[in-house]
């Protein structure tokens, strides 16, 4: 793929000649720290070397254009201001902090004072504890932030993530695509405590 918009094109055009618009959903892990260039504060990406307002204008025009409804990292880990700047514009797109806050309070705390996002990533071996991982969460909801229960990129089969995001109510788990061990172990969990717990996927209504 040549650019994000060929990429978003060919994955909203697929959804659709399958059937699938209306009950799946795009959204973007922009992981924008990476291509952050700190010698010029800018943004490459796509052959451009964008100002964090020409990429919030760039991100607001995809959101239009494939009506994604989630961006998490759309912005350097440092650059507050700009996620609470694009949080501010969007009415359908959760803007979701995981570099950002990285499962940490202090930091929660610092976005919480801006509104510089409507989620959160949670990763429990980030913070070390599962009690320091509720007390992340419920300040994250006590602020009107969504929870993304994730992974993480050297996972293994051991599948309690599964059970970490029904048990805190979580509005999204993260564990990656079903083609994998690692991550299938997640879905199967999830489908077992839904059956036997008789519970079910809230959808676009968490």
């Amino acid at each position: 793929m040549e650019s994000v918009d060929q990429a978003l094109e060919l994955l909203s055009s697929t959804i659709e000649e399958l059937g699938f618009k209306g009950k799946v959903s795009l959204g973007i892990d922009a992981a924008a720290t990476d291509f952050f260039n700190t010698s010029t504060e800018k943004y490459e990406i796509d052959g451009r070397a964008l100002s964090p307002g020409e990429l919030l204008d760039f991100y607001i025009e995809l959101a239009s254009k494939y009506d994604l409804v989630y961006m998490e990292d759309p912005f350097n880990e440092n650059d507050l201001q700009s996620f609470a700047e694009l949080n501010s514009k969007v009415q359908n797109m959760v803007i979701v902090g995981d570099d950002l806050y990285t499962t940490n309070v202090e930091y929660l705390r610092k976005g919480l004072r801006l509104r510089a996002t409507g989620g959160v990533i949670v990763k429990p071996n980030q913070v070390g504890t599962l009690s320091e991982t509720y007390q992340f969460c419920k300040e994250a909801l006590d602020g009107f932030n969504k929870i993304v229960v994730s992974h993480r990129s050297g996972e293994t089969e051991d599948s309690f993530v599964a059970d970490l995001a029904v048990g805190l109510s979580a509005h999204f788990v993260k564990t990656g695509a079903p083609a994998r061990g690692e991550r299938t172990s997640k879905y199967n969990r999830l489908l077992e405590i839904e059956k036997i717990h008789h519970l079910r996927y809230r959808g676009k209504s968490a």
